[in-house]
């Protein structure tokens, strides 16, 4: 079964002990661990020795830095084949012997989010990465090497679209409006795929706008036809739920709830299999 994972068929090529590997490791220099006996249990195919790696605290120790693969002289890489016991190691629930395989586990699963209904959503379903975070920040980086609109242009490129996130603190509801309306302008709202409104803390409502902070951000979302879920409990507040930018998600939003489900792991990280 892990001959079949392409992580170790890339890493484990012909190992020579020299041990490289371990003396190159961040990790070891934290633990007892080494991971020149990681391979070399590996490469001996010996089933019970590997059935107790699978089992043990020893997989979970690496992070994943590659260095190995960079300094090995044979082009191995440990930290390759360490993602494949890992992966075999959850599959066949060996990791529940390990405390550290226990932690790490979550990691693997999706965050999913059921957000009560309210009357300023707007219904639909849409997939993408998840991307944004604070409105003011979001608006202050336009025409910067961090400006949302590269980020989102370089998920379009790669056949990606894109969930927004957008929350804020302290600000007066005539800027947030035009902030919004920034984001308009500049093509951001045109280009994603479905809108996620966390929590403006602080953020007061000002009659002379002629409707309250939320309204008015319902008026400019809803020119759109994708999902709008507002109420996501995100932001500067206590009671703060986690999200993770740069994952897969999902969202959908009908008359009695929203939902939203994204990876535990940014794209790229999140652990793969064969």
């Amino acid at each position: 079964e892990l001959s079949k994972d392409y992580r170790f068929k890339e890493g484990l090529k012909t190992c020579i002990n020299c041990g490289t590997c371990t003396a190159i490791c961040p990790a070891a220099e934290f633990y007892k661990y080494d991971p020149r006996k990681i391979l070399d249990t590996v490469q001996r195919k010996d089933e019970a020795q590997i059935e107790a790696l699978l089992r043990s605290e020893t997989i979970w120790y690496c992070g994943e830095c590659m260095s190995c693969v960079t300094r090995c002289p044979r082009k191995n890489g440990a930290g390759l084949v360490i993602m494949a016991l890992r992966n075999l190691s959850i599959k066949l629930g060996y990791f529940t012997d390990s405390e550290k395989g226990r932690q790490v586990y979550p990691l693997t699963k999706a965050l999913n989010y059921n957000v009560l209904p309210s009357e300023l959503n707007q219904q639909g379903e849409a997939t993408g990465i998840l991307r944004g975070g604070n409105l003011a920040v979001l608006c202050g980086l336009c025409g910067t090497p961090y400006d949302i609109r590269e980020t989102i242009g370089r998920d379009l490129e790669q056949g990606k679209q894109t969930i927004l996130f957008i929350e804020d603190v302290g600000e007066y509801h005539y800027k947030i409006d035009r902030m919004l309306h920034q984001l308009r302008l500049s093509g951001v709202l045109d280009a994603v795929n479905g809108v996620v409104v966390g929590l403006f803390a602080d953020c007061d409502d000002d009659p002379l706008m002629g409707s309250t902070l939320l309204e008015g951000i319902a008026d400019i979302l809803h020119s759109y036809d994708y999902p709008v879920l507002f109420g996501f409990p995100a932001g500067h507040v206590t009671d703060n739920m986690p999200l993770v930018f740069g994952a897969k998600a999902q969202l959908r939003v009908t008359k009695n709830a929203g939902l939203l489900t994204c990876a535990a792991l940014p794209l790229g990280l999140e652990p793969r299999t064969p």
